[in-house]
């Protein structure tokens, strides 16, 4: 039986396209899916023919995109500036855009920093579920995330659960001032204070959809109730995006496509949708390193402002090409960590230098680097010198390709957007919180 289903979701297109995949998959068997995220989005989805909402928060006025990244992406206060600044200001409103169209579903699919949705759901005594859409979002004191403030604390994870957790307590007092908005608003609307919600109160007593593949990190006893591990769910076709600086040029295609036909598989630079922003000379040190290897190389600099100077024949500049057909083409990937990138790359079975902004992009490098099919330099350390000396190592090293291949043949078995989609089905069935049992 067709039901209607709302996503939401906020972010960049690492935050849109995986629901954009389930979203399809579920019109696939029937159901109606919306999603319910920033206004610039709506071309892009509707295009695909999937519902729309604009919900809030939105672009402050007079903040540029840059303006506004270059505060979102730094290393240590990104994360605080998303919270504080950006989804805390706009609760109300968010609340006020997510309301009609929750009564009007059958089950609601909330994104981790769309912090209204379970509200709305609990408010409407809805049905919904939580996902993650990255190992970072389901904090674990088995498996604990690296944090992109403190990074160093990576190296205590052999200090164990009992260490782990009393990092935990800790973040959670330190963040607990970030949203003391949302305790205050539920206590207008006459609910119970509920838990942070930057950590269990995120997560439904339905289930999570674990978004991401089970490599990057396995199944933990104290993840969230009912959480299934689907794996990715890709979508990369970049479609029309007000605001964003990309935009696509048909010949562009062409030329790349002609520039891989001719020459051996290059080294791919990208900064995914949000970091990009930021890039500031990233691209034109890389186009250095690349020299200086001899090798051949496809930057997607997301816009002309990041052109680097004196680009030879060997680098071929474009703003964007979608990286499920780019990437199984190139010899290594460059990229800043972005759960969807991090999703592409690992399916093209490539090795990989990442090189991590903030929020979970410091953990998606670590991962894979434990994984054996990636070396990582946060930005603030990133240069031409030092890019060289990891790219000599990757290229170097054969188990570096081995290990990336074995693992790219593995997440290609995976069928992220089918798997939610059981998930889903199986709630909108259940009568009771013990669906997925």
């Amino acid at each position: 039986m067709s039901k209607k289903i709302l996503i939401t979701t906020y972010g960049s297109l690492g935050d849109i396209h995986p629901f954009m995949a389930l979203a399809l998959e579920l019109q696939r068997r029937g159901h109606h899916a919306t999603i319910a995220t920033s206004e610039p989005y709506r071309k892009k989805i509707t295009d695909a023919g999937i519902g729309f909402v604009a919900a809030r928060p939105g672009l402050d006025e007079g903040q540029t995109i840059p303006e506004l990244m270059e505060k979102v992406m730094d290393s240590r206060t990104g994360t605080e500036y998303l919270f504080r600044k950006i989804i805390m200001p706009s609760l109300q409103e968010s609340y006020s855009d997510l309301y009609e169209p929750a009564m009007e579903s059958d089950l609601i699919i909330t994104h981790p920093v769309a912090v209204t949705a379970p509200i709305v759901a609990e408010k409407l005594q809805k049905k919904w579920i939580s996902s993650a859409l990255c190992p970072a979002s389901l904090w674990s004191i088995y498996d604990p995330p690296e944090l992109s403030p403190v990074p160093s604390l990576g190296h205590l994870r052999k200090l164990g659960p009992r260490f782990q957790e009393a990092i935990m307590r800790l973040a959670k007092r330190i963040t607990l001032s970030w949203v003391r908005e949302v305790f205050e608003f539920r206590e207008e609307l006459g609910l119970p204070r509920g838990a942070h919600p930057m950590f269990e109160g995120q997560h439904s007593p339905w289930g999570c959809l674990a978004m991401f593949s089970p490599l990057l990190a396995s199944p933990q006893i104290d993840w969230p109730v009912n959480t299934k591990a689907t794996g990715f769910c890709f979508y990369d076709q970049l479609g029309e995006i007000a605001l964003h600086p990309v935009t696509p040029q048909i010949d562009e295609a062409q030329k790349l496509q002609e520039f891989l036909d001719n020459g051996e598989p290059p080294i791919v630079f990208t900064l995914g949708s949000a970091a990009v922003f930021t890039a500031k000379d990233f691209y034109q040190q890389c186009l250095e390193a690349a020299v200086a290897l001899k090798q051949r190389a496809v930057m997607l600099v997301g816009d002309r402002a990041n052109l680097p100077q004196d680009v030879p024949p060997e680098i071929f500049v474009c703003d964007y090409a979608p990286h499920s057909e780019l990437f199984p083409k190139a010899k290594l990937i460059v990229h800043h960590g972005g759960a969807g990138t991090t999703g592409q790359a690992m399916r093209a079975g490539k090795p990989m230098l990442v090189v991590p902004f903030s929020h979970d992009q410091p953990d998606n490098a670590a991962r894979l680097e434990r994984l054996g099919v990636a070396s990582r330099l946060m930005r603030r350390r990133f240069s031409a010198a030092r890019a060289i000396t990891e790219l000599q190592r990757l290229l170097g090293t054969s188990s570096y390709a081995k290990q990336a291949e074995r693992m790219g043949n593995e997440v290609r078995r995976e069928n992220g957007p089918a798997n939610a989609a059981n998930v889903v089905d199986a709630i909108l069935e259940a009568d009771t919180s013990n669906a997925l049992k």
